[in-house]
């Protein structure tokens, strides 16, 4: 049986869940500024590329990469912030059937209503003069 959580809890967890993406947002800007800037000093090239270009991109796309599969599998919970409504019922939603309801309802015409001011013609209209 699955432990039923407070409206108090699920804003710890909410507030973990941010608190975890900071860190998260910090590890990532961290290693792309030792891939990026920390290797620029370097001379090696990967395909007449300079290393701190492909550390500083790709080094950092790894990264976010695995702090997101590290962030949903440890940290982020799947959980409903609404609270459940107790299923409370009252007298008139006991007494009230649909088609009750429906009976009591007032009626309104079905049909638009047509406005019955003439309308003059514009200048594009053609008006027959007889």
């Amino acid at each position: 049986m699955a432990q039923k959580t407070t409206y108090k809890q699920k804003h710890e967890q909410a507030n973990r869940e941010a608190r975890a993406t900071v860190v998260a947002l910090a590890v990532t800007i961290l290693v792309w500024i030792i891939c990026g800037f920390g290797l620029a000093g370097t001379d090696i090239t990967v395909f007449h590329t300079p290393l701190w270009v492909i550390g500083g991109t790709i080094g950092t796309w790894i990264c976010s990469i695995v702090v997101v599969v590290v962030l949903t599998k440890k940290i982020f919970v799947s959980f409903d912030l609404d609270d459940e409504a107790p299923a409370a019922t009252t007298a008139a939603s006991i007494t009230a059937s649909p088609t009750t309801a429906a009976s009591t309802a007032p009626t309104t015409p079905t049909t638009p209503t047509t406005p019955t001011t003439p309308t003059t013609p514009t200048s594009s209209q053609e008006v027959d003069h007889e």
